[in-house]
């Protein structure tokens, strides 16, 4: 039984994290949560970005794997923004979906060698 929902569960999870991470994004699109400066106020001076922006990014592109397609330029618009965003976090869930089939498979077999077995309300 664990190996029919733990994919599911992972692949749930990993859904609603693309669409958070759209989320995010959208309202630093239009808030600027980072209180980034524009390119002409900061052209000719050294300026580098809060570390929260960075670790913001870096963890979008490990927990959101799909969202590498943000590093292709596309000509959008905010709207076709969020198809991109929306698309990102569907394949989001075929992604965790794999990664929890491969832990499902590894909980089995770590059972099966030890010699447990699955309790029915785990």
């Amino acid at each position: 039984m664990i190996r029919l929902k733990t994919p599911w569960k992972f692949a749930v999870v990993g859904v609603v994290i693309g669409f958070s991470f759209m989320a995010i994004y959208l309202i630093d699109s239009r808030y600027n949560l980072f209180r980034l400066p524009t390119e002409e106020q900061v052209r000719g001076l050294p300026y580098t970005a809060p570390a929260a922006f960075w670790v913001f990014q870096d963890a979008t592109f490990v927990l959101c794997p799909a969202s590498t397609l943000t590093v292709i330029p596309l000509p959008v618009d905010q709207r076709g923004s969020v198809v991109v965003w929306v698309v990102i976090a569907l394949l989001n869930g075929p992604i965790y979906y794999c990664l929890g089939a491969a832990v499902a498979f590894l909980m089995a077999r770590w059972q099966r060698r030890n010699g447990h077995t699955a309790h029915p309300s785990g």
